[in-house]
Parts: C-alpha cells; sequence; structure tokens
C-alpha cells in the first residue's frame, strides 16, 4: 500500500505537508497528510506538532492544552454517549481543568502561534 500511495499521490499534484510517526504501532508506521498545494490544513500541522491548545467538546473528546515547552497536559471526555450524558459531574470537572489552564496562562507567556518550541510525547 505504501509503495503505491506515494507516486500515485504525487502524479495526482499531491505533496506530502506533515509527518507523524506511530511510535506503538506494529511497524512502526507513519501517518502522512497529502494535499494540494496551498490546501494544508494547519489544524493537523498544530495538533501532530503540538503547538496550539485543541479543546474539544462531546463523548470521546481528548482535549490538550499547551502551555508552554514541556508543559502539556490532557483532559479526556468519557467515551460513549450514555456514560457521557450521566455524569454531568465529570463534565464541570473537565470544563474547569480547562478554564483554569487558561486562567493560568494569562498570567504569563505561552504559545500562541507556530514556530515556539513545546515538549514532544
Amino acid at each position: 500500500m505504501l509503495d503505491y500511495a506515494d507516486p500515485t499521490l504525487r502524479a495526482a499534484g499531491y505533496g506530502p505537508y506533515y509527518l507523524y510517526r506511530q511510535k506503538y504501532m506494529s511497524g512502526s508506521f507513519e501517518n502522512t497528510g497529502w494535499c494540494k498545494p496551498g490546501a494544508e490544513n494547519l489544524y493537523n500541522v498544530y495538533i501532530m506538532s503540538e503547538l496550539c491548545s485543541i479543546l474539544s467538546c462531546g463523548a470521546g473528546g481528548s482535549t490538550k492544552m499547551v502551555g508552554g515547552p514541556g508543559r502539556i497536559s490532557r483532559v479526556f471526555n468519557l467515551k460513549y454517549p450514555a456514560e457521557y450524558t450521566s455524569r454531568p459531574g465529570k463534565i464541570s470537572e473537565n470544563q474547569a481543568a480547562f478554564a483554569a489552564f487558561y486562567r493560568n496562562a494569562a498570567a504569563g507567556p505561552f504559545p500562541s502561534a507556530p514556530g515556539r518550541e513545546t515538549a514532544g510525547d
């Protein structure tokens, strides 16, 4: 599949624009984002390089809070809708963690734009 995808995408005018190595997968494969020139999805670049915080809402959501070099926190929502809707306390707890993160971030510098170094996993 990998031998087929690269030349086929390139022949169709696509190019790679981000690479994410899957650390814990058998074979150590990679996830590569492809697009036509000028159509890069910045969200993918930011999330893979851990440059920006990501707020996720709803069942199964994963929020990432980037507070500077070496300061990344994650909050996970309950996965299944029935669990999610039956535990409003957990939802409130996650929202409070996100709000506290931003209150603390307002007091000091943290990355708000690409190009700042962040900690890797």
